[in-house]
């Protein structure tokens, strides 16, 4: 279920988990950490903006998750793929520009490279499975490409939530990783 609103053009759609993510950020006492996440978040989507403008793409509408935003843009049929890894290093750019800055400032550094390495993680809908899909089609044809993210994004995926539940015990995060996975077979 999700809520939404429109800035110009741009429709913004809140996922209710998001809602659900910032009741018990207050009851937990982490509102303030939650805060630092959704600025660098929001400073993340502003990095991919900046390419997506660059390049005369429409925003079409942003998805809030607890975990990010996706953004949802036109397609250019036949685009350069350096294009599509341009815009998805956009966020990680902002990221370790980032790193450089807040490095006096210890929470929101952590908090910094802590979503940084996340969307290096080669799977849908993160940015390192993006930049890793528009490179395979370099490599191979589009459809191979595809079928062969589908099964790297499961691989990876379990992968991560069996060392987080066996090593890091941390549930919030097999959570996340959970989503990303139904997300990453949505995308497809």
């Amino acid at each position: 279920m999700k809520w939404g609103i429109y800035i110009t053009t741009i429709k913004i759609k809140w996922h209710f988990s998001f809602f659900l993510y910032l009741i018990l950020a207050i009851f937990g006492g982490l509102i303030k950490e939650v805060f630092i996440v959704l600025i660098l978040l929001i400073m993340h989507e502003l990095g991919h903006f900046f390419f997506l403008f660059l390049f005369k793409y429409e925003v079409k509408e942003v998805d809030v998750f607890p975990f990010g935003l996706i953004m949802t843009f036109s397609e250019h049929k036949n685009d350069f793929n350096y294009k599509k890894v341009l815009i998805s290093s956009g966020g990680i750019i902002v990221n370790l520009i980032l790193c450089f800055l807040l490095f006096p400032f210890q929470n929101w550094f952590i908090a910094n490279v802590f979503i940084l390495i996340i969307n290096l993680l080669p799977i849908f809908p993160l940015d390192g499975g993006r930049i890793m899909s528009s490179i395979l089609q370099y490599l191979i044809p589009y459809k191979y490409s595809k079928k062969g993210m589908i099964v790297w994004g499961l691989i990876v995926s379990v992968l991560i939530m069996v060392y987080l539940v066996f090593f890091y015990r941390r549930i919030y995060l097999l959570l996340i990783m959970m989503l990303i996975l139904k997300l990453n077979f949505e995308h497809y």
